[in-house]
């Protein structure tokens, strides 16, 4: 839940999260900083995720919209288990968008 200031109404940051995450859940957030922008866990899956949830205003006009999004990821090793990647396991990736 986030209420903006010590008088706000609460809401729940699940209904904050994009649509194109369906089926994410937010397992914990941190507060409110002075840009609206909240530091989540989020759950995507089976994989939990700390994400950076930032507000955002509905396109009006002169829209630009993708049809596709192509990912990239780099494993970075778990130091206490170098080359190994398993189930439940501590498995870090750093992904970059074009």
């Amino acid at each position: 839940m986030i209420a903006a200031g010590p008088a706000g109404l609460g809401q729940p940051l699940g209904s904050l999260v994009s649509p194109a995450y369906a089926g994410a859940t937010v397992g914990a957030g941190g507060p409110m900083n002075a840009s609206g922008q909240i530091l989540a866990q989020v759950m995507i899956g089976r994989s939990q995720r700390l994400m950076k949830m930032t507000p955002v205003s509905a396109c009006a006009e002169n829209c630009l919209v993708s049809s596709s999004l192509v990912m990239t990821g780099q494993f970075v090793q778990d130091p206490k288990a170098p080359g190994s990647c398993y189930q439940a396991g501590r498995c870090i990736t750093s992904a970059r968008r074009r």
